[in-house]
C-alpha cells in the first residue's frame, strides 16, 4: 500500500514537472521573438522551440487550472497538440465546479472564457448552459463575490446558444424563461436574472406559460 501511495505521488510530481518544463518552454519561444523584434540581439535567426502541451499534462487538471488561472490560458490552449484534450479538460473543471465549488474553477472557465473563438467558443456556450442549468446559484455566488461583469456574458452566451440550436426554440426560451422565475424565487434581488429575462421576453417570448 505504501508502495503504492509513493508511486503515486512520484506520477504527479512528473507531471507537474512536464508542465512546468513545457510553459518554460513556450515562454522562453515568445520571448525570442520579442526580443528580436524590439533589438537585434541574435547574430542569427533565432531558433523558435516547437512547444507542445500532451494530453498527459492537460489530464492533470489541478496543476494545468493552476497555470490557467495564473494568465497562461492562451499558452496552455495554442500549444495543445490535441483539440479533444483540450475540450476534455474545460468538460472537467465545469463539472469539478458543479461538484466542488472552488474559485480556482471559476477563475478557470473566466480565463478560458476570454480567449475561446472557433471550435472552443462553441463548447463554452454548452459549458456555461450546463453551469445555469446545474450550477446556478454557486455560480452566481462567486459572480456576485469577484463582481465579474464579464461572466455574464458567459452565461448569455450559453443560452442563447442552447436556444438557437434547439429544434424547438419557443418552446425552450418558454422553459429558459420557467428556470429563470423559480431561481428568482430564492433571491430578494438577482440583476443576472432580471437582465437575462428582458433579453428574452425582448424577443417577444411573454407569451402563456411564460410566468
Amino acid at each position: 500500500m505504501i508502495t503504492l501511495l509513493i508511486k503515486n505521488c512520484l506520477f504527479q510530481i512528473i507531471n507537474i514537472k512536464l508542465l512546468i518544463t513545457s510553459l518554460v518552454c513556450i515562454t522562453m519561444s515568445y520571448c525570442g521573438m520579442e526580443k528580436k523584434h524590439k533589438v537585434h540581439v541574435f547574430d542569427k535567426e533565432p531558433t523558435i522551440m516547437i512547444s507542445q502541451v500532451d494530453c498527459s499534462i492537460l489530464n492533470n487538471i489541478d496543476s494545468t487550472t493552476a497555470i490557467i488561472v495564473n494568465n497562461n490560458a492562451k499558452l496552455i490552449i495554442n500549444n495543445s497538440v490535441d483539440d479533444n484534450c483540450i475540450l476534455r479538460y474545460v468538460d472537467s473543471i465545469s463539472k469539478r465546479f458543479i461538484k466542488s465549488p472552488n474559485k480556482m474553477y471559476f477563475k478557470a472557465l473566466e480565463r478560458v472564457y476570454d480567449i475561446s473563438d472557433g471550435y472552443l467558443s462553441e463548447y463554452m456556450a454548452m459549458v456555461s448552459y450546463q453551469q445555469f442549468e446545474e450550477n446556478f446559484e454557486v455560480f452566481y455566488g462567486f459572480y456576485i463575490t469577484e463582481n465579474n461583469i464579464k461572466m455574464k456574458n458567459f452565461i448569455f452566451d450559453g443560452i442563447i446558444a442552447h436556444i438557437e440550436f434547439s429544434d424547438e426554440k419557443m418552446k425552450t426560451k418558454l422553459e429558459i424563461i420557467r428556470l429563470c422565475n423559480s431561481y428568482k424565487l430564492i433571491y430578494k434581488e438577482n440583476e443576472l436574472l432580471d437582465d437575462l429575462l428582458i433579453l428574452l421576453k425582448g424577443n417577444g417570448i411573454e407569451g402563456h406559460g411564460a410566468d
